[in-house]
C-alpha cells in the first residue's frame, strides 16, 4: 500500500484481487467510442487479470489498474482514471506506484493500448513509455481510414 497527500487530500493506492463492475464499465464505455470491433476483440481476449490497483481517498476510488503476468513481462491492460479526476496527476501517481511494485517483482514493464486510444498513447508517451510493438491487421471493410 502507497499512501501520499496531493490537494490536501491523502490517496491510498493499494492491490486488490478485483475491482468494481461499475468502474471497468465506465472504463469500457470510454473505449467504445474508439472502434466497436477492436473493443469487442480486446474483451473477448479475456485477460487472467493477476493484479489490480485501486487509487482512492475516504473510500471514494478516482481509479483503477489491472496487470497480467506473461513469463518476465507484467502487462498492464487498463488504466483508467474517471473523467472528472483527469488532468490531476493522479494517473502518472497510480503508474509510477505500479512501475515501483513490478521492480520489486523483478519484471520488465509492458503496456497494452489499443492502436486507435489516442489519450491512452498521449498517457504513455508523457510518462516516458513509447510502442514497441505494433500489430498490423488486414484492412476492414468499414475502415476509418482512407484506402
Amino acid at each position: 500500500m502507497h499512501e501520499f497527500d496531493d490537494f490536501g487530500i491523502k490517496f491510498t493506492i493499494s492491490k486488490s484481487n478485483s475491482v468494481d463492475q461499475k468502474l471497468k464499465d465506465e472504463f469500457y464505455s470510454g473505449l467504445s467510442v474508439i472502434d466497436k470491433e477492436i473493443i469487442l476483440y480486446y474483451i473477448k481476449q479475456n485477460f487472467e487479470i493477476d493484479n489490480f490497483y485501486l487509487i482512492e481517498s475516504s473510500k471514494i476510488i478516482f481509479g483503477y489498474a489491472g496487470m497480467f503476468i506473461d513469463k518476465s513481462y507484467a502487462n498492464l491492460v487498463e488504466i483508467y482514471i474517471r473523467n472528472e479526476f483527469r488532468e490531476l496527476g493522479l494517473g502518472t501517481k497510480l503508474l509510477n506506484y505500479i512501475r515501483e511494485d513490478i521492480k520489486k517483482m523483478n519484471l520488465l514493464f509492458r503496456a497494452i493500448v489499443l492502436p486507435s486510444d489516442r489519450t491512452a498513447k498521449n498517457f504513455y508517451e508523457s510518462n516516458a513509455v513509447t510502442a514497441r510493438i505494433i500489430l498490423m491487421e488486414e484492412k476492414r471493410e468499414n475502415s476509418r481510414r482512407r484506402p
